[in-house]
């Protein structure tokens, strides 16, 4: 298979939004083939490149010094021609509310196989509903990707909230020696402590207490063996200038005596959805029900990790297995493309009516 040959994908396949572009970029990127993604977002009541898939391509081609085509603001189709992959700084400003953290998952394969550590500054939404909180990142899908042999950091700036956004992060991201390490997240074991952060800013602190005691109590309520798991929820009370916008939101995360990280968040914005009276309780309240229900499955990843292994799976060397819930739209899009774009080969195996085993045997990709 030639490497440099131009490759299309279908950017309204299934999801049909910002999943499709940044792994088929990223694959692109990584195997060092062209590719033309047309159709972008085709299906959405806006279609065409965003801010923040604009930001993300263009950050993603200084890194591996190559060529966008088509890289304006609605345009429904990109060439991405990669050159080799660079370490160094780089820096993006979404100028939007748009989410720093789909910047990262677009970029943080490729900064593996650069020939140095990556440095990133990047500025837009933080804490925005539709995407993972900052938090999330840091607490569930970094330790998670650890496992793969991912050394990355990331410190805040300053928060960004809906719809303002102005956020920003530094985030580090190392260079792997060689290949990823194959991973097996297959048993789900006993719930040992659940953590958490609920970020307020530029509104009263007691919705922030009113949201932690709600989490807390529907943990001890509905997660299994809840009188044995210690619970620790914090606090963090923010304003102008470490934050942009009025909002607030939880992430909680647990862990367990097999070393599976669960996460699950709820971010309520300001003058949007507060308007709409969904009151702090029900912030809190949807954040542990759906950290209870991945547990209750016994899915060794969340429904919002699912999605984020496939690529560190199918790049790394030796085979993989996770087991997770349903697959999500953004899972079965990540599978697609990355069998469209690499050789890797994937594997859904029915364990029950709600319990799946993703496999697959990495190719091994190691740093040219």
């Amino acid at each position: 298979m030639d490497q440099r040959t131009l490759r299309t994908i279908d950017g309204s396949l299934l999801e049909g939004g910002g999943q499709v572009l940044r792994v088929a970029a990223a694959c692109a990127v990584i195997m060092q083939h062209p590719v033309t993604i047309n159709k972008i977002r085709a299906r959405r009541s806006a279609p065409g490149l965003k801010s923040q898939h604009l930001k993300g391509l263009e950050v993603l081609c200084l890194i591996c010094q190559g060529k966008l085509a088509g890289g304006s603001l609605n345009s429904a189709e990109v060439t991405v021609t990669p050159g080799p992959i660079n370490a160094g700084h780089f820096e993006a400003d979404i100028q939007t509310a748009g989410s720093v953290m789909l910047i990262i998952q677009l970029v943080l394969p490729c900064c593996l196989y650069a020939p140095g550590p990556t440095s990133l500054s990047l500025r837009g939404g933080t804490d925005t509903d539709m995407a993972p909180p900052v938090d999330y990142t840091k607490n569930v899908f970094a330790p998670i990707a650890s496992k793969f042999g991912v050394d990355m950091s990331i410190d805040v700036t300053r928060r960004g909230f809906f719809p303002r956004g102005g956020g920003e992060i530094q985030a580090t991201i190392k260079n792997i020696p060689g290949s990823l390490t194959a991973v097996n997240l297959l048993e789900f074991g006993k719930v040992l402590k659940v953590e958490g952060v609920c970020v307020i800013a530029d509104l009263p602190d007691h919705l922030a207490d009113t949201a932690i005691d709600a989490a807390r109590a529907t943990l001890q309520r509905g997660l299994p063996g809840a009188a044995d798991v210690h619970i620790n929820i914090k606090k963090e009370v923010t304003s102008y200038p470490n934050a942009v916008g009025k909002g607030f939101g939880i992430v909680l995360w647990l862990r367990t005596s097999t070393d599976v990280v669960l996460g699950a968040t709820c971010i309520s914005k300001a003058g949007k959805r507060g308007e709409r009276g969904t009151p702090a309780d029900v912030v809190g309240v949807e954040a542990a029900q759906a950290l209870i229900e991945d547990c209750k499955l016994g899915a060794c990843v969340d429904r919002h990790m699912q999605d984020q292994m496939i690529l560190l799976m199918g790049l790394a060397a030796g085979k993989s297995s996770v087991v997770c819930g349903p697959l999500t739209q953004h899972t079965l899009t990540a599978i697609e493309i990355m069998q469209q774009s690499t050789p890797v080969k994937f594997t859904v195996d029915k364990m029950n009516d709600s319990l799946f085993k993703i496999s697959c045997d990495g190719i091994g990709m190691k740093r040219s």
